[in-house]
């Protein structure tokens, strides 16, 4: 019997949870990079994390290791063009993946060149295709959930640097939530359902509209930025989504200190 839990199911990792949570309220969160060894959960926590964007009706696009630059980006369907006489065009993982998720596990381990294509497409929102004498222009805009062994290889400061989140997910050191996977896994415990997060995701997004965010705040927001010596822009900008999106979450209509020193640690880490 394949072992299968829920999204509520999950021992422990309430960082990683919280960041997934928020990158489907708001995709401007930037993405998430789940870095840790092996057996500490990544995949597993992904895999539940789907069920609840299908919930959502977004888009969950895996990228496999093997992945090529046609079939990431799209290209022309010979079988069907040879079949009905006339150009076929068919769409790649990454268009796809629209208004959702791309993911890519193990992403230390892909080519420089496959991950240029995905990120420079991403900061274009666009996908274009110009081959075989015609060009297509596609929307493209997705959120990247991305893990990594950091024991197998090293990743680009490069890459690393797009994404808005990174979580390290560490070894359980705890002797009853090590129990409580084992209840799990051996189907003792009742599985949780994820009803409520679908709800209160779907609240969220609407909640959004009205948090502010004062001067005070982006000065704060700032002073974290240059206190943690982060390299460009990005983390600020990150933080103050991510911030405002954990506000709206706790349904609190002003962004608040708290806010902020919650989340820091998803943005600043890397």
């Amino acid at each position: 019997k394949e072992y299968k839990i829920n999204f509520s199911d999950f021992v422990s990792q309430e960082n990683a949870k919280l960041a997934l949570i928020l990158n489907a309220i708001e995709p401007a969160c930037g993405g998430i990079l789940l870095t840790g060894k092996k057996g500490t959960g990544k995949s597993t926590l992904l895999k539940a994390f789907k069920d609840i964007t299908e919930s959502l009706n977004l888009p969950f696009i895996e990228v496999p290791m093997n992945v090529t630059e046609e079939a990431l980006l799209g290209g022309i369907n010979i079988e069907e063009t040879i079949k009905q006489g006339k150009r076929i065009y068919q769409r790649g993982l990454i268009c796809r993946a629209n208004r959702g998720f791309l993911v890519i596990e193990d992403i230390n381990l892909f080519p420089n060149d496959i991950l240029s294509l995905i990120f420079e497409v991403q900061s274009r929102e666009e996908n274009i295709i110009e081959r075989e004498g015609i060009t297509i222009k596609e929307p493209s805009k997705f959120v990247i959930l991305a893990t990594m062994n950091p024991e197998e290889a090293d990743f680009s400061l490069h890459f690393l640097d797009r994404f808005g989140m990174c979580v390290i997910m560490d070894e359980l050191k705890d002797k009853e939530k090590r129990k409580e996977i084992l209840k799990l896994n051996l189907g003792y415990l009742r599985h949780n359902n994820d009803n409520e997060i679908i709800k209160k995701i779907l609240k969220s997004r609407g909640f959004i509209k009205k948090i502010k965010v004062s001067d005070e705040i982006k000065e704060y927001i700032a002073e974290l930025a240059l206190k943690n010596a982060v390299s460009g822009h990005r983390a600020d900008i990150f933080l103050m989504y991510a911030s405002k999106t954990y506000a709206a979450y706790l349904e609190e209509k002003e962004v608040k200190k708290e806010h902020v020193d919650t989340v820091a640690p998803l943005v600043l880490i890397h």
